[in-house]
């Protein structure tokens, strides 16, 4: 009855208690203060005036991914204030799946010791203006130093080996990885591409979709390995 029990509560937790930005992280106090007026989210505007330093606008201007020299290494996306509790919901339902995407990449590479492959530690940071019906989290995500388009789309021509594409092979078929490798997985400083896109860590992704990206040879090898 009491393993029935615990088993039970462990599987009842929230989803979001695995991602958590830990309590000891050095930018825990940091976060808190940069949000700490809920008007900072009401528009790109008021980020600015923060010391917001945007990468990208999204989805009509909702969705902020950016940098704050408090945020040393990190690199913050979040939306603005939602209007309804159900856009909200929605969300905090994808910032959580990038969360979980790139936790479930992390783990295949950690599996097969990979030194070609990298993506960033993701975790969200719940405001402390949200609630249970109205959910507004910050996600804070490693910076990964990533290249340009036109370095990256270079580096996935004359780079890649025939081990590249097996580990690439090998997360693409756990449903995880992307369309867009130049954008979407970026070369790195480091020299690793990086999975900076983990949105949908459950989907089926066209093989094909991925050749242009490769040189003739690796095209071929791509086109051998996956039949």
């Amino acid at each position: 009855m009491k393993l029935l029990f615990f088993s039970l509560f462990f599987f009842t937790l929230p989803l979001n208690a695995f991602y958590l930005l830990p309590e000891t992280h050095p930018l825990k106090e940091p976060l808190a203060k940069l949000f700490l007026d809920p008007t900072t989210l009401e528009s790109p505007e008021k980020l600015f005036e923060k010391g917001f330093k945007p990468i990208a606008l999204k989805k009509q201007g909702t969705l902020f991914i950016g940098t704050h020299h408090t945020l040393p290494g990190y690199v913050v996306k979040f939306y603005l204030l939602p209007a309804t509790a159900h856009e909200a919901n929605s969300n905090y339902h994808t910032l959580l799946q990038r969360c979980r995407g790139a936790k479930k990449i992390r783990d295949l590479l950690k599996e097969g010791q990979s030194s070609l492959f990298a993506v960033p530690d993701k975790w969200l940071y719940e405001l402390p203006y949200s609630s249970e019906t109205y959910p507004l989290y910050i996600l804070l995500a490693t910076d990964m130093q990533i290249l340009n388009l036109t370095d990256s789309a270079s580096a996935w021509k004359h780079k890649v080996t025939k081990e590249h594409l097996q580990e690439l092979l090998a997360i693409i078929k756990t449903g995880s990885a992307s369309f867009g490798l130049t954008k979407n997985v970026p070369y790195t400083k480091s020299g690793r591409f990086a999975f900076i896109d983990t949105e949908y860590p459950d989907r089926e992704l066209d093989l094909r979709e991925f050749t242009p990206y490769f040189s003739q040879e690796m095209q071929r090898a791509w086109k051998e390995l996956s039949l």
